[in-house]
């Protein structure tokens, strides 16, 4: 598209990892694209069986260390799940069972039935889950609780140290921005940004986000170009360790 304002892109946290995931990116997302706002983001929780032997995030990675490969992890087939799945099993020191399914809703129906033990979820889906008395979520991604889990303990409460550097290295966030082609006016870009950052300022933007379990962040384009190449590094290094290939 012209660099001209008139076409923007409406991106994901999935991003950064594509060009770790898809076969044939054929373009470089670190220069290609001029970053504009990172708009939205939120956590995951970690969601598991009502089967399984754990019931906290402690208890599950105690119980990992104590059963290497007896626990398995539900994801979807493709995208940024199966990174943040291997990000979770390395970071937290123990050997996971990694089970694909067709997509997120597959993963999840079979964490409720028990063929599954766990699952990284947004809160929206397991919050609903665990109400309805499906799953039992253990812990939240985050460094705090959040209003819509009160008594889900976040990551940093934990006591373990390797889920509270989870927590503080940015895992289980998912986020929404924009992008513009490279090339833009520096005046038309500065009144993209500026329009969405105040939309990102408006109380009721703000209201609606968090029935998604989401919040506005509004950030400057230097900072959500400095998120993207931090995360396509933390991408590129998991997706080496565990193998993985474009596909």
């Amino acid at each position: 598209a012209e660099p001209d304002g008139y076409t923007l892109a409406w991106t994901s946290s999935g991003y950064p990892a594509l060009p770790v995931l898809t076969k044939g990116v054929d373009f470089d997302i670190l220069k290609d694209f001029a970053p504009i706002s990172l708009v939205a983001q939120g956590r995951m929780v970690v969601m598991g069986s009502l089967k399984a032997p754990f019931k906290t995030a402690s208890e599950l990675v105690a119980y990992m260390k104590a059963n290497p490969g007896k626990v398995n992890l539900a994801t979807g087939s493709a995208g940024a799940a199966v990174l943040q799945a291997q990000w979770f099993m390395f970071r937290s020191g123990a050997k996971l069972e990694l089970i694909r399914y067709a997509g997120g809703v597959q993963a999840a129906q079979a964490v409720m039935s028990g063929d599954a033990d766990i699952m990284i979820q947004v809160i929206g889906p397991a919050k609903t889950a665990a109400e309805a008395g499906k799953v039992r979520i253990l812990g939240f991604t985050g460094t705090r609780r959040v209003d819509a889990l009160p008594n889900v303990p976040a990551f940093s409460e934990s006591g373990v140290p390797e889920l509270r550097e989870l927590a503080n290295a940015g895992f289980g966030i998912f986020w929404f921005g924009l992008l513009a082609p490279v090339g833009m006016p520096r005046q038309a870009q500065g009144v993209i940004v500026e329009q969405t950052l105040e939309v990102a300022r408006d109380l009721d933007f703000a209201r609606q986000l968090q029935n998604l379990d989401m919040s506005p962040v509004g950030s400057r384009p230097e900072a959500f170009a400095q998120q993207i190449a931090k995360e396509a590094e933390t991408w590129r290094s998991i997706g080496g360790a565990a193998g993985i290939t474009p596909q």
